[in-house]
């Protein structure tokens, strides 16, 4: 079975990727979740972003570098999570946890109408999921861009956060300027592998620190005053 559409992308993933990684891009395919395998977008330390390709149709392919990933950050993030109880706590397995935690973080999210990536599959440490962009361009970060209406924006993205934990019992715990994208006029919040349990122990302490980081973005770029304390009191209320 081929997975890559061209022998440059054959050697440039493969010369990256481990051979259990290769086995589980294989096992996605064989499993008719993508048919081919277009090359990286994205190549970060412990995660890369691949773009592959169902019916014509662009997928993100990400995949966690289990040598290079900080297993040891990643615990504290799944302990308590009585979806992941008695996992190993060797490298590999808390990577594969994590891969699967943010499957589940997202499917969550999707069913509470928030606009993040909808996950399609995930394999040991590969997580398969809607693509944010086109032609193989990912969709701008909010950082990126310059709103026209930035009061809005802000509301929607605190309004998000409020769902997320009111409804589906979750905190993002790393939503930044660099983890919302901006696409079709809709803002997209990703990367939620981080993302933890309302019951989690510092649940409230990553509330307070996204809306620290989002507030900071829109009172340095467009002035804003944004009342924080009240915020985070308004998504922690019952």
């Amino acid at each position: 079975m081929e997975l890559f559409d061209s022998s440059e992308a054959r050697k440039n993933v493969e010369n990256v990727l481990n051979r259990e990684t290769m086995e589980a891009l294989y096992d996605l395919s064989g499993d008719g979740h993508f048919d081919l395998l277009h090359g990286f977008v994205k190549d970060g330390k412990e995660s890369k972003i691949a773009v592959a390709e169902k019916d014509r149709e662009l997928l993100a392919v990400k995949l966690y570098v289990i040598e290079a990933s900080n297993y040891q950050d990643m615990q504290q993030y799944l302990v308590g999570d009585p979806r992941f109880e008695g996992i190993k706590t060797d490298r590999r397995s808390i990577v594969h946890s994590w891969a699967r935690k943010e499957f589940r973080n997202l499917d969550k999210t999707r069913e509470l109408g928030i606009p993040a990536p909808e996950p399609i599959a995930v394999e040991k440490n590969v997580l398969l999921m809607e693509f944010i962009g086109q032609e193989f361009s990912p969709a701008p970060k909010l950082q990126e861009v310059d709103l026209e209406n930035p009061e809005v924006a802000a509301e929607r993205l605190f309004d998000h956060m409020e769902t997320l934990w009111k409804e589906g019992e979750l905190v993002h715990g790393d939503l930044s300027p660099f983890n919302v994208l901006l696409w079709k006029e809709r803002l997209r919040p990703i990367d939620f592998s981080q993302a933890v349990l309302k019951a989690h122990p510092r649940a409230e302490e990553f509330v307070e620190r996204d809306v620290e980081n989002l507030s900071n973005h829109f009172e340095r770029r467009y002035g804003l005053g944004l009342d924080r304390e009240k915020i985070v009191e308004n998504i922690l209320e019952s």
